[in-house]
């Protein structure tokens, strides 16, 4: 339904070229469809908590895989706002597993 609305904003988007798609289509499902449910799962082994902080990962698989498949370039405050979440999530990781 979404590609349907969305299909006329995206004929003229530079990154809407038939050599694309697949990529557009493989970083879509790598980050949303297995990463919500790797989410939902985490619910066994780990607090709400601990699960939230480290949801917020998932913007930065986004960027490495748009780097991967876009090649596109991030800026130098998004390298630093990933080593917050990156440094977050690992100082919540100790502490959930000291819980235990």
């Amino acid at each position: 339904v979404i590609i349907v609305f969305l299909w006329p904003v995206t004929i003229d988007y530079q990154y809407a070229s038939a050599n694309n798609w697949p990529r557009i289509i493989v970083l879509a499902l790598i980050t949303t469809a297995i990463g919500h449910t790797l989410f939902v799962n985490s619910f066994k082994n780990f607090t709400i908590t601990a699960v939230s902080i480290m949801s917020s990962m998932s913007p930065i698989y986004g960027i490495i895989f748009g780097m991967l498949f876009l090649s596109e370039i991030p800026s130098t405050s998004t390298f630093f706002g990933g080593a917050l979440i990156l440094t977050t999530v690992v100082i919540e990781s100790f502490q959930s597993a000291k819980k235990r």
